[in-house]
């Protein structure tokens, strides 16, 4: 009996292998609470549900039943078995379910031959118990984790802010896209937010950002030190590792923009997303919101292991991308995401007592939610990254408006910028690839990010057209904090002093 269990639960774990690592490897995913607990509920769910078919399989006198449950095992570890191919193969997909479909053939026509039958069965038997182990391991992995999302404990108010320059709005669009957003805008795109701002900006043309994706720019522009490498080892604690330097070091210990800001005397605040930043960094703001890039409920959680799982199932795919499950999920979850990010985020920039305020927005990240054309959103049809740009426009438009209301926007020092471009190279073949990102976007290959800065009072437009590394916006914005540059043209010097 004790086996029996032992062998349910192994391989219900085992089912789940490309959950497990999609989980566990941190490399581009920090997940959430909920996908830890979720994916723990589903393996013991399952597990259940085996044990319960082994043990009725045992008892039972029906010689065909028998026959059935002798046959679905086996055939149950071709979907662990194809999981593990895929991961280490992810461009053979096709070959490999094509061999997994050669195996579960081969099973299917031994299950009735002696001695065949009775070797396919006593092996997998054999297999998922010597691999009990692994789920000791990955449920330990996981439950270690979820003691691991506490948030740390925000910094006091300060009282009395020292040398009160002006308020700073550091907006980040993710993924906003310099050439396309500006340089080469396609006829069938409109900003009129973005185009109205950039005339009473300092607008930089050549700006580039530290590094190509969020876990490695975002780090290295808040802490203003280039980072080779991010390790998220553990929901709460990310190592970085700058550049030159030849060990990680936790970037919860390292000075950073909102640190070094506090220590002059001023609040500060962060809402974002993707990055846990109140797990973080949250000792260094005065005020932090975050929320998670993945599901944020259990039963979301919980449904998206499930879909890993049948994912790992040979020709699955086939019937899945024609229902469209896992698009519609992602695109309400990133809505949901948005309207949540956003709302906080208005608060944020017109509250009097927050000096430094960096709001890291999901737009125009893909996928793509929004119809430009209508100017509505849209989630149950095909939507671009140009129809996400327009959504960006729209969201600062909303943020503008409510500085505008709360009479704070004029005396307010204005950032906005991204932390990469546009990254063809990830989303092209992917479902958030649209069709027309394939006509218009395909061979883009441009890495300049916007960066555009009104400083309090700016009227008109001040262009800069030096190459620079938007690295420099920590040492920027703090000084710009300090009161120590006054109009356009002290910023301008000071960029062609440092870029």
């Amino acid at each position: 009996m004790l086996k029996d269990l032992a062998r349910a639960l192994s391989l219900a774990n085992l089912c789940f292998i490309a959950a497990w690592v999609g989980l566990l490897d941190t490399t581009y995913n920090i997940p959430g609470f909920d996908q830890y607990l979720g994916l723990i509920i589903d393996v013991l769910l399952l597990s259940v549900v085996f044990w319960a078919a082994i043990s009725l399989a045992r008892r039972a006198k029906n010689q065909l039943a028998l026959r059935v449950a002798r046959l679905v095992f086996p055939l149950l570890l071709l979907v662990p078995f194809n999981g593990i191919i895929q991961i280490v193969a992810p461009d053979k997909k096709a070959v490999v379910e094509l061999v997994a479909v050669v195996l579960a053939i081969g099973i299917i026509s031994l299950s009735d031959i002696e001695p065949w039958n009775r070797h396919i069965i006593r092996s997998a038997a054999t297999i998922t118990l010597l691999l009990f182990p692994f789920f000791l391991i990955t449920m330990g992995q996981a439950a270690f984790s979820l003691t691991k999302f506490s948030d740390k404990p925000q910094a006091p108010a300060v009282s009395a802010v020292k040398a009160p320059g002006p308020r700073v709005i550091w907006l980040v669009f993710d993924e906003m896209d310099y050439q396309i957003a500006f340089a080469k805008r396609p006829d069938t795109l409109q900003l009129p937010e973005f185009d109205r701002f950039r005339r009473q900006s300092i607008f930089a043309s050549h700006a580039s950002p530290p590094g190509r994706t969020t876990g490695i720019s975002m780090p290295a522009l808040i802490t203003g030190r280039h980072v080779a490498k991010t390790d998220p080892v553990s929901p709460s604690k990310i190592m970085i590792t700058f550049a030159g330097s030849p060990e990680p070091v936790s970037w919860s210990s390292q000075p950073n923009l909102f640190s070094e800001a506090r220590e002059a005397g001023f609040n500060t605040a962060i809402v974002g997303w993707y990055i846990p930043y109140c797990r973080v960094i949250g000792q260094s703001l005065t005020s932090c919101v975050w929320q998670e890039s993945g599901p944020t409920a259990l039963p979301e959680a919980m449904f998206g292991s499930v879909e890993s799982l049948v994912d790992t199932i040979p020709l699955s795919s086939i019937f899945e991308a024609r229902l469209g499950i896992r698009q519609a999920l992602d695109r309400r979850n990133h809505l949901k995401l948005l309207t949540t990010i956003l709302e906080s985020t208005k608060k944020a920039v017109v509250d009097p007592e927050l000096q430094l305020v960096l709001a890291h927005l999901p737009v125009p990240h893909p996928p793509g939610i929004y119809n430009r054309h209508k100017d509505e959103f849209q989630l149950d049809a095909e939507s671009s990254y140009l129809d996400n740009l327009r959504l960006a426009d729209r969201v600062f438009g909303e943020l503008r408006r409510a500085m505008e209301d709360a009479q704070i926007w004029e005396s307010s020092v204005v950032l906005v910028t991204s932390d990469h471009g546009l990254r063809t190279d990830t989303w092209r073949g992917t479902y958030a690839w649209a069709s027309e990102d394939e006509k218009t976007l395909a061979g883009h290959t441009d890495y300049r990010v916007p960066f555009m800065l009104k400083v309090s009072g700016q009227k008109q437009e001040s262009e800069y057209g030096a190459e620079f590394n938007t690295i420099l916006t920590h040492d920027l914005l703090l000084a710009l904090l300090k009161g120590e540059l006054f109009g356009p043209d002290s910023v301008v010097n000071w960029l062609q002093r440092h870029h």
